[in-house]
C-alpha cells in the first residue's frame, strides 16, 4: 500500500561497507515519497451494469393497447443468443432484470427495478459454468444503499462495508483468500475519515494512517511483523510534518528527521547503525541539504565528508577505507568535481591523480599500480580520452600505446609483453578495429592472428605464456559473432555470441574441469530472462530470472 522513493546521496566511488551500512542507507530519511492508494469498493473493480441501451439488441415482447412495452421482454445478440431479460409495467422497467453470459448462457448480473430506477438487491455472479456469487448489493432509488459484501470465487468474504446515498460510509473491511482480515478502512460521504489499518497474512499490523475528509491528518506508521514501528511520524493537510524516525526491527533508531509546516525537510537528518553509532548526519534548509556532511563506518572511522551550498556539494571532499586511509581527495564546485583530485588504494598507495573540470576529467591523468609504478597516463578533453595514451606494466615495461579521439582508440596502437617483445600491433578507425599486425609469442614466435581484414573476420588472442586465450570476430570492426575464451588447459571458459559490439542470444560459462558454471542469454549486452547456474559437479544451485530483477 506505500511505496517509498529509494536513495539520497549518490556515493561518488565504491568502498568496501558492510550489508549493515547499506541497510541503514536505504531505510534512512529520503525514503519519505509515500503514496497511498485505497480504493477498497470493489464495486468500482466491476461494472455494475444498469441495463442500459437496449435498443442496440434484438428484441422479443409485448405491447399495451397504447403501443407501450409491457410483460415480460427478451433482448438478444446477434448470434441470437438471450442477453436480457426482465418486465415491464406500462414502459417503464419493474422487478427483476437479469443479464446473461455470452459463453455460459448464465445469470451473471440479477437486479430489481422500480420505476426504470434500481431499487432492491443486486447480484454480481462469477462468468463461470457455475456461477458464484461474487457481490452482494442493494440499491434504494437508484442509489447504492445499505451493505454491501463482495465475495471470492471460493465463496468466502473478500469486502464488506456500507453504503448510503451511493457513498461509501462507516467501517469497510477486506479480508484475504482465507478469510484473513486484511484491512479496516473508515469512510464518511465516500471519503477516508478516521484511521486506516492494514495486517499481514497472520494478523500483525504491518500499516496505519489516519485521514480527515479524504486528507491524510494525524499519525502514520509501518511495522515489521513483530509489532515494532519501522516507521512513524504525522501529517498535516496531508503532507509531512514534524520530527519522523524509522527504526531497526529491536525498536532501536534508524534514522531521525524533520518537516517543516510546508513538508519540506528541515533541520538535522541523522542515519544510525545497529549498534547505536552514527552512520550519516546532515542539515536541511528549506528541502536542500546545506553545510557538512558526514558519513561514518561502523567501527567509527570517517567514510566521507563534504559541504552542501544551496542543495549542491561545494568545497573539499574526501573518503576513506575502514582502516582510515585516504581513497579519495577532492574538491566540488557548484556541484561538480573540481580541480585536483586524487584516488589511493586502501595500503595509501596513489591510484589516480589528475584534474577537473566541471565535473569533466581535462589534462594530464596519471593512474598507478598498487607498488608505486606508472601504471597509465594521457589527456583527457571534456571527460574522454584525447590524444596520446601509454599503459605499463607494474615493472615499468610499456603494455601499450596508442591514440584515442573523443574517447575511441583511432590510428595505431602497439601491444606488448612486459619483456619488452612486441606483441601485435593493430589499426584502429573511430573505435572500430580495422586491421591486425602480425601476433608475436613473448620469444618473437610468430602465432596464428586470425583473418580481420577491413574491419570484417576472426582474431585471435594468446595469454602471455602463448596458450590460446580467445577467438573473436568482427564486423565493420566492432565485435560480432561467436565469442570464446579458454583456459589455459585448453578447455572452454566462455563461448557466447556479440553483435554490434555488445553480448546477445545465448551464453555458457565454464568451469576449469569442463563442466557448466552458468547458462543465460544477454540482450543488448545486459543478461535478460532466466539465469541458471551450476556448482562445479555440475548441480543446479540456483535460478535467477533478470527480468525479475529490473522490475
Amino acid at each position: 500500500m506505500a511505496s517509498c522513493s529509494k536513495g539520497f546521496l549518490r556515493m561518488t566511488r565504491l568502498n568496501p561497507i558492510s550489508n549493515r551500512m547499506f541497510k541503514a542507507v536505504f531505510a534512512t530519511i529520503m525514503s519519505l515519497a509515500i503514496f497511498i492508494n485505497f480504493n477498497y469498493a470493489y464495486s468500482q473493480a466491476f461494472e455494475l451494469y444498469k441495463f442500459d441501451g437496449l435498443s442496440e439488441y434484438q428484441s422479443k415482447g409485448e405491447f399495451n393497447a397504447n403501443g407501450i412495452p409491457d410483460g415480460v421482454w427478451q433482448y438478444f445478440d446477434p448470434e441470437g443468443r438471450l442477453k436480457i431479460k426482465g418486465s415491464y409495467a406500462t414502459g417503464h422497467k419493474t422487478g427483476q432484470w437479469t443479464l446473461y453470459s455470452k459463453t455460459t448462457g448464465k445469470p451473471i448480473v440479477v437486479a430489481m427495478f422500480e420505476n426504470d430506477r434500481l431499487n432492491g438487491k443486486y447480484h454480481l455472479y462469477s462468468d463461470a459454468t457455475r456461477p458464484k456469487l461474487i457481490a452482494d448489493l442493494r440499491f434504494e432509488r437508484g442509489e447504492l444503499t445499505g451493505p454491501a459484501r463482495y465475495y471470492y470465487s471460493n465463496k468466502v468474504l473478500r469486502l464488506s462495508g456500507k453504503y448510503q446515498n451511493g457513498q461509501k460510509i462507516g467501517i469497510w473491511r477486506e479480508y484475504n483468500q482465507s478469510g484473513v482480515l486484511k484491512g479496516i478502512v473508515p469512510y464518511k460521504n465516500n471519503e477516508l475519515d478516521g484511521s486506516v489499518n492494514l495486517f499481514d497474512s497472520r494478523g500483525n499490523a504491518t500499516f496505519m494512517i489516519q485521514y480527515s475528509k479524504g486528507i491524510k491528518n494525524g499519525k502514520y506508521a509501518e511495522y515489521y511483523d513483530n509489532g515494532v514501528p519501522f516507521k512513524q511520524g504525522q501529517y498535516r493537510n496531508g503532507i509531512n510534518v514534524g520530527k519522523w524516525r524509522s527504526n531497526f526491527r529491536d525498536g532501536s533508531k534508524q534514522a531521525t528527521y524533520s518537516f517543516d509546516s510546508l513538508g519540506v525537510l528541515s533541520g538535522d537528518s541523522v542515519a544510525y547503525f545497529d549498534n547505536g553509532r552514527i552512520f550519516s548526519n546532515i542539515k536541511y534548509v528549506n528541502g536542500k541539504p546545506e553545510g557538512k556532511y558526514i558519513m561514518k563506518y561502523e567501527n567509527g572511522v570517517m567514510y566521507k565528508e563534504m559541504y552542501f551550498k544551496n542543495g549542491l556539494p561545494d568545497s573539499v571532499y574526501f573518503e576513506k577505507f575502514p582502516n582510515g586511509k585516504y581513497s579519495a581527495t577532492g574538491a566540488y564546485k557548484n556541484g561538480e568535481k573540481d580541480g585536483v583530485w586524487k584516488n589511493y588504494y586502501n595500503t595509501g598507495a596513489l591510484y589516480s591523480l589528475g584534474k577537473f573540470s566541471n565535473g569533466n576529467k581535462l589534462g594530464l591523468w596519471k593512474y598507478y599500480h598498487k607498488n608505486g609504478k606508472l601504471s597509465e597516463e594521457g589527456q583527457y578533453k571534456s571527460g574522454e580520452r584525447n590524444g596520446q595514451w601509454y599503459s605499463y606494466f607494474d615493472n615499468g615495461q610499456l603494455m601499450s600505446i596508442g591514440f584515442y579521439i573523443s574517447g575511441a582508440k583511432d590510428g595505431l596502437w602497439g601491444n606488448f609483453y612486459s619483456n619488452g617483445q612486441l606483441k601485435q600491433e593493430n589499426q584502429w578507425l573511430k573505435g572500430h578495429l580495422y586491421q591486425i599486425g602480425t601476433y608475436y609469442n613473448p620469444k618473437g614466435i610468430e602465432l596464428d592472428k586470425g583473418n580481420l581484414k577491413d574491419g570484417e573476420g576472426s582474431v585471435i588472442i594468446y595469454d602471455d605464456n602463448g596458450n590460446l586465450f580467445k577467438q573473436e570476430n568482427y564486423y565493420n570492426g566492432l565485435l560480432s559473432g561467436d565469442w570464446l575464451e579458454y583456459y589455459n588447459n585448453g578447455r572452454p571458459a566462455v563461448h557466447g555470441r556479440m553483435e554490434n559490439g555488445e553480448k546477445v542470444g545465448n551464453w555458457t560459462f565454464f568451469y576449469k574441469n569442463g563442466n557448466k558454471e552458468s547458462v543465460g542469454t544477454f540482450k543488448n549486452g545486459e543478461p535478460t530472462g532466466v539465469w541458471t547456474y551450476f556448482n562445479k559437479y555440475g548441480e543446479i544451485v540456483r535460478k535467477q530470472d533478470f527480468d525479475k530483477v529490473q522490475k
